[in-house]
């Protein structure tokens, strides 16, 4: 039989499992998928979780003639998660510009989220200028995006911007004058 081709062998993240599915070459029936000394026969092929880069064997198989291709070599690259961004906070006063700093690993990006577990991306940069503030402590987090794997730290590091009341403007009714 000729040799398979295999579909879905995307890079895990850390750590998971990935599902591949095999095509078995011309003249023959099912592809085997060999993981050290455990041989599978099915086209569809699940790692079982794993947290570091493993090479799989896979072969076309004709179960009636009990023939086999040539094994080849699927990856499956396991890649590392960006450390979550180191940040910075601001105090300024009610309607004043907050910037919400954070630095990144080479290659993150930093992004933004109103909360440690929430999935809406509020912006991508280093700096953050929040809006809609209420005076005291707005918190914020800061996860990293590595752009050459596609993985996202896991953990998110708060950073907060502290708004302060101006103070009220003194009523010049209000005033004491001495000797008067």
């Amino acid at each position: 039989p000729d040799v398979p081709t295999v579909n879905g062998n995307n890079p895990i993240c850390g750590s998971g499992a990935i599902q591949m599915t095999g095509v078995p070459g011309a003249n023959a029936t099912v592809c085997r998928w060999i993981n050290g000394n455990d041989t599978t026969t099915n086209n569809s092929f699940n790692t079982g979780n794993i947290s570091q880069s493993t090479d799989y064997l896979v072969q076309s198989y004709n179960a009636n003639t009990r023939c086999a291709s040539d094994n080849i070599t699927v990856s499956v690259v396991v890649n590392s998660l960006p450390s979550a961004p180191q940040t910075g906070n601001d105090s300024q006063c009610l309607g004043t510009v907050v910037t919400l700093t954070a630095t990144a690993a080479e290659h993150n990006i930093v992004r933004w989220y109103a909360s440690a577990q929430d999935d809406n991306i509020l912006y991508e940069g280093s700096e953050f200028h929040p809006s809609h503030l209420v005076v005291g402590e707005n918190n914020f987090y800061a996860s990293a995006y590595d752009t050459l794997t596609q993985c996202s730290s896991t953990e998110r590091t708060m950073a907060t911007a502290t708004t302060i009341d101006a103070p009220a403007i003194p009523n010049a009714a209000d005033t004491t004058h001495c000797g008067h």
